[in-house]
């Protein structure tokens, strides 16, 4: 990347700071750091300056594309950028390192906070009903405290939320629930996600007034048998909204789940299987989605493919803001 270009992304990234109350402002929020109860407590953290200058380091450094902790010498040296900001100094990469790894989960749910505060700044002037896209991306590490994915690869797999594009939480260990921090009372929800969020729990969270919901169905045998007693006359074209290609089949059913507390809509979408093989010689596909959207059925489905955008979002935090590697060891400290 050209400097010139570098510097304005920094800048971009330092008036954005400046925006949200610069040192002082989010400082104040970075003194619940020291008073939340983490493992370094408040004689570690340090005073609400220090903790801010760690905060801003790493964030700051995230934003011009920071890839590793070791990137903050070259933040370091932009006198100019942190005179915008207001910052004397920059922490080195070691100290920022043990900052992050001596947080521990409190520390990691308290900068979520602060996160959560800052990205309802930027959600005002959201429409009566926000769509919250609610989406799990892969992050490749070769860490202490990394997992196994579903892709058979060691990293992690955090879960991001979404608001027209803004990131508004992130749960490395909690359930899509937790997404919604940032997202103010009184404002209805509609929330849309991958398979993975086919769970009563989240199902009947989303069924309470004020939400809807809309969640692809796992195709367990009671989805299947409900699909199979579905008539041919239940059926109708389907195809996108612009109206080409209908090569699909449309049909709506009522279906529960153990656990929620209502049932709730099963929009059914079939099409002749292209590739039926000798042990699978299904005459069909299905694709089943859970909703209590009142909308008319291909409605449903053409609004659930928005949450397509998702990957691009997780493509620019991980392209743009270095979220394509982790840069501490510690489960926590990557939190943060």
């Amino acid at each position: 990347m050209d400097s010139a270009h570098q510097g304005g992304k920094e800048f971009g990234a330092a008036d954005e700071f400046r925006r949200a109350g610069g040192v002082g402002g989010v400082g104040a929020s970075l003194e619940t750091l020291g008073e939340s109860g983490g493992r370094a407590g408040r004689a570690e953290v340090g005073a609400r300056l220090r903790a801010a200058r760690g905060g801003a380091a790493v964030g700051l450094d995230a934003a011009r594309g920071g890839r590793r902790l070791e990137d903050l010498r070259e933040l370091r040296a932009e006198r100019e950028v942190l005179e915008r900001l207001g910052l004397e100094a920059v922490p080195d990469a070691g100290t920022v390192g043990d900052w992050l790894r001596r947080q521990g989960v409190a520390g990691a749910e308290a900068l979520e906070g602060v996160s959560q505060a800052l990205a309802a700044e930027c959600l005002k002037e959201e429409p009566e009903e926000m769509t919250l896209d609610v989406d799990a991306t892969e992050i490749e590490a070769e860490k202490q405290d990394a997992a196994w994915t579903y892709n058979r690869v060691k990293g992690y797999m955090p879960m991001l939320g979404y608001v027209n594009g803004l990131c508004v939480g992130q749960e490395f260990w909690s359930s899509p629930r937790g997404c919604e921090g940032a997202l103010a009372e009184g404002k209805r929800i509609y929330f849309r996600s991958d398979s993975a969020a086919y769970q009563a729990e989240v199902i009947s969270h989303y069924s309470q007034p004020g939400r809807s919901f809309t969640i692809p169905a796992d195709l367990d045998p009671a989805v299947k048998r409900e699909i199979a007693h579905l008539p041919g006359a239940a059926r109708a074209p389907y195809g996108p909204r612009e109206g080409w290609a209908r090569d699909r089949e449309i049909a709506e059913t009522v279906h529960t789940m153990k656990g929620t507390e209502r049932a709730f809509r099963l929009i059914v979408l079939r099409w002749a299987n292209p590739q039926p093989s000798l042990f699978e010689a299904e005459r069909y596909c299905d694709h089943a989605v859970a909703t209590n959207w009142d909308e008319s059925a291909a409605e449903v489905v053409w609004k659930h493919n928005g949450r397509g955008e998702s990957e691009n979002w997780h493509k620019e935090l991980k392209g743009g803001f270095g979220m394509e590697q982790m840069p501490c060891g510690k489960f926590e400290a990557n939190a943060m």
